[in-house]
């Protein structure tokens, strides 16, 4: 079986282990999400950047949810993307900006949103997806959108999922995969051993 097929199964088998734990964890009143919130805002303190910018996202669907970290550490400034073709931009988020629905049906920053940066002025990136490996690999939604972005980052990247998502079993890995330094579930963290120092 090729990686793009074996990609292709995995992708549907995850997402519904994720749309199955999502459903659960609404009835347990978010435990879930504050597990994870906490567990980012000790990975994000403990950075040295010069600067203190996460790009982050809001969650999609069945999606972890990470925004409980922006409220965690108010000192931080918090970027999210936008789809732009075929990559993604980011944008700073002021309080007063306000957000628009993409034809998917996600939340981006509004069109005419002064605030675009680039990606390696952001100290870390956390990055949703559709399963992750205990080797650091990461399977998206399958349109390369992040691994594009993350191509060229220097900074710690941070994968958020529920640990339903988590294959025990390597997933299938090309060229263009970009790997993760930590992940982040509501039961643990995983450190990859590479620590990101600017």
């Amino acid at each position: 079986m090729t990686a793009l097929k074996k990609k292709s199964l995995l992708r549907k088998e995850f997402l519904e282990r994720r749309n199955s734990h999502y459903e659960s964890e609404r009835v347990c009143s978010g435990q879930s999400t504050q597990q994870i919130g906490e567990s980012l805002s000790l990975i994000l303190s403990q950075l040295n950047v010069e600067n203190k910018i996460c790009a982050s996202y809001r969650a999609f669907g069945s999606e972890a949810d990470p925004s409980l970290v922006e409220r965690l550490l108010p000192d931080w400034q918090w970027a999210f993307p936008r789809i732009n073709d075929d990559h993604l931009e980011f944008y700073l988020m002021p309080s007063t900006q306000q957000w628009e629905v993409n034809g998917w049906g996600i939340q981006e920053p509004l069109v005419g949103n002064p605030h675009k940066i680039e990606l390696n002025d952001c100290g870390a990136v956390l990055v949703p997806g559709r399963a992750f490996d205990r080797n650091g690999h990461r399977l998206g939604g399958g349109k390369g959108y992040y691994d594009r972005a993350l191509a060229n980052y220097v900074g710690l990247k941070v994968g958020v999922g529920f640990a339903v998502q988590v294959s025990n079993d390597p997933l299938p890995v090309e060229g263009f995969d970009i790997d993760m330094d930590y992940l982040v579930t509501e039961d643990f963290v995983i450190d990859f051993g590479v620590s990101a120092t600017r």
